[in-house]
């Protein structure tokens, strides 16, 4: 019987509720499901289906990106972009009766495995007009990117807008070609000369 009233029966009353805890706990452990800590065969494989097929799926997208890139990179040479570029602007802005304001090439950078020549091209005109000309500047026939759009309205009419419009040629960089030369050189000692080594011809031997 557990009492705690007299200082005699604290100890094995004590002793009794920690072995009925210790019991309680042995239960709980025992009766209570394991967890599974090592994948079965099936889930293993399963994983490495998944593993397979998302490595597929960044390589088919991978190919997809590289594909769409490839539309827009010039394939001409540098010095043909910017008249290139600025005849297509001047053929746009004429098509939409848009005034052609300004055509400005921006500084060349190189940066993630491209050159960029950047240009600036400003416009003036109806705001339909603008957006019909950017839906046709960016194509992968004009090979032009459009990066920066900055509308406004006109000054002293309502219905024009001035919009200066940033676009971006991308070129592949052209390697560069390094040549080695090899350099023999001869150390001549003091007070020889170095001659060419003579050749003899071969000997013949008449017969009497």
């Amino acid at each position: 019987m557990i009492s705690f009233r007299n200082k005699a029966d604290v100890g094995p009353s004590a002793a009794i509720i920690l072995a009925m805890l210790v019991m309680i706990g042995t239960l709980v452990f025992v009766l209570l499901p394991k967890p599974k800590v090592a994948m079965t065969t099936r889930a293993i494989d399963k994983v490495a289906l998944d593993s397979r097929l998302n490595i597929k799926k960044a390589k088919d997208a991978g190919a997809r990106d590289q594909e769409f890139v490839a539309q827009y990179v010039w394939t001409g040479p540098a010095s043909q972009v910017a008249p290139v570029a600025l005849a297509r602007a001047t053929k746009l802005s004429a098509d939409h009766h848009l005034k052609l304001i300004a055509f400005r090439p921006q500084r060349t950078t190189d940066a993630d495995g491209f050159t960029q020549l950047p240009f600036q091209i400003s416009v003036e005109g109806p705001f339909p007009a603008v957006a019909a000309m950017l839906r046709e500047l960016e194509t992968p026939q004009g090979q032009l990117c459009v990066n920066l759009v900055q509308v406004s309205a006109a000054e002293g009419d309502t219905n024009k807008v001035s919009a200066t419009i940033g676009t971006i040629a991308f070129l592949r960089p052209t390697p560069v070609s390094t040549k080695t030369t090899t350099t023999t050189t001869t150390e001549v000692k003091p007070g020889k000369a170095t001659t060419p080594a003579a050749t003899s011809a071969p000997e013949k031997k008449v017969r009497p």
